[in-house]
């Protein structure tokens, strides 16, 4: 009854204290998943992770799964590391390390489709695409709930992010030519992108339920941060370091608020001593690793005073204006509880300022950088979020005013037809995109040459033709080769 009449009510956002606020996300995360459209939706997202696999056996139809894997969106570089980490292998070698010298960031970052690949086989990565899709709509649309979205916009938002993917930055980017997007959404490429991104939005999510609690409250929550936190340090570092400032700002920010005392003490000895135990395998990795392993990244010495390495801080200072433009009309403050500010959003203009600043926060301090397109990137999937919460706060004012005109079950009704309909033909046409953009690639390796896909094909039907016992070395000048022998037969 109580999770029915918060589907009922325009507005989830509770109006007691911050404790129930913190204790309804799990009531948030029941009304997006339960009742039909519920159901309905969350069987969508799993289509759009079931789809990227329907556009390669329509393509290939005679070919198997383990052969299909390799025109997967995907770093196929990593191919090998997921075969390791599938037998809890964690000294693997990639092209950037020496034999035996593995890093073990590489393996752990794996491990989710090493574990997967053990248990089911190559069938494992539908599985884990069908999980991540469901996986990140339902934490979109959860939190976008939490933040007083109605349950229709949530969904429908959540929905919107997981079938588009990237094809938003695609646009400001290829067709608008612009160097940056102020909507860059998640994207099913493995590994960094589909469980990178989906833990860095886990993390922010914990975060924001610390940033509005109290000290002492939240134990829990920062045991979460911290271990999910160290993933990321392994397998997405720029997006740790924007975590880490936001930790370091939610705790001055517990400081002026509650004053020194000895609850939040005992949060930061607590998240340093986690951080302490959980960061040694990183440096003993690090320590015997490869010394190409910087050159491989690119690293190089710069000014630390250089002003090209600053972000485009512009688009949170757009963003900020537009929202406070949007604040004076009376229909857009109906959506709001009766604080002056929705709390999500509060956080997510800090966790925006953190991403803006790590980049030359780091040149400042390291005196040297690499791939900096990887901190404008999490940048922007993080300004992203605020303009999520920004537009479900305007559909759900939007959705209010309609119900004078049209009753909401018929509303409801409409746009999950739209959904059945839409969201099947996006994710066939995303897809179907990417496959013939990358006509002769095998993942990100390209050979250049026009037929490769076929060629790729009968050969991996050779190989496993004439293979025996005796045969468990493989020599190739071709990377897709390399990686497949390496992922689905797993010898050497």
């Amino acid at each position: 009854m109580e999770a029915h009449q918060c589907i009922q009510s325009k507005e989830f956002l509770p109006q007691a204290s911050s404790g129930s606020k913190i204790d309804s996300f799990s009531l948030a995360i029941r009304n997006i998943v339960f009742g039909w459209q519920g159901v309905i939706f969350l069987a969508l997202a799993a289509f759009k992770g079931v789809s990227l696999w329907l556009v390669l056996w329509w393509h290939h139809p005679g070919e198997a799964l383990s052969e299909l894997i390799m025109y997967r969106r995907a770093d196929i570089g990593l191919f090998q590391l997921f075969g390791a980490a599938s037998r809890f292998i964690f000294s693997e070698f990639q092209e950037i390390d020496k034999v035996g010298i593995g890093f073990f960031a590489h393996s752990l970052k794996g491990q989710p489709f090493g574990l997967a690949y053990a248990i089911f086989g190559i069938f494992g990565f539908v599985l884990l695409d069908i999980f991540f899709t469901m996986g990140y709509y339902t934490a979109i649309a959860s939190f976008l709930r939490w933040n007083g979205v109605s349950v229709l916009a949530s969904r429908t938002i959540g929905l919107t992010v997981v079938t588009i993917e990237a094809v938003m930055a695609k646009f400001f980017d290829q067709v608008l030519h612009f160097s940056f997007s102020p909507l860059n959404f998640w994207t099913l490429r493995i590994p960094n992108e589909c469980s990178g991104e989906f833990v860095y939005l886990i993390v922010l999510i914990l975060a924001s339920r610390v940033w509005i609690g109290k000290p002492g409250e939240q134990k829990w929550d920062w045991i979460a941060i911290s271990f999910l936190g160290m993933f990321l340090l392994y397998a997405q570092p720029f997006d740790f370091d924007i975590i880490a400032l936001l930790v370091g700002i939610i705790w001055a920010r517990r400081l002026i608020k509650f004053g020194s005392t000895e609850k939040i003490w005992g949060e930061i000895a607590l998240v340093c001593m986690l951080a302490g135990i959980l960061i040694v395998p990183f440096i003993v990795s690090t320590v015997g690793m490869s010394p190409d392993t910087s050159r491989r990244y690119g690293f190089f010495p710069i000014s630390r005073a250089h002003p090209l390495f600053i972000p485009q801080g512009w688009m949170l200072l757009l963003f900020l204006g537009v929202y406070q433009l949007f604040k004076r009309f009376a229909w857009f403050r109906e959506t709001e509880s009766e604080q002056s500010d929705t709390p999500g959003m509060a956080f997510l203009n800090a966790a925006s300022l953190s991403a803006w600043a790590t980049l030359p926060i780091s040149c400042i301090i390291l005196g040297k950088t690499s791939q900096t397109y990887h901190f404008f990137q999490s940048f922007e999937h993080t300004i992203t979020l605020n303009w999520l919460l920004f537009f479900g706060l305007c559909m759900t004012a939007l959705f209010n005013k309609l119900k004078k005109w049209f009753p909401p079950a018929k509303i409801r009704i409409l746009i999950t037809l739209l959904a059945l309909v839409s969201v099947p033909v996006f994710s066939w046409c995303v897809n179907d995109y990417d496959y013939h953009r990358r006509q002769h690639r095998s993942g990100y390796y390209d050979p250049g040459i026009p037929t490769y896909r076929n060629d790729f094909f009968d050969m991996a039907r050779f190989v496993k033709s004439n293979l025996s016992d005796k045969i468990q070395v493989l020599g190739t000048f071709d990377m897709a080769i390399h990686n497949w022998w390496l992922l689905t037969v797993r010898r050497y």
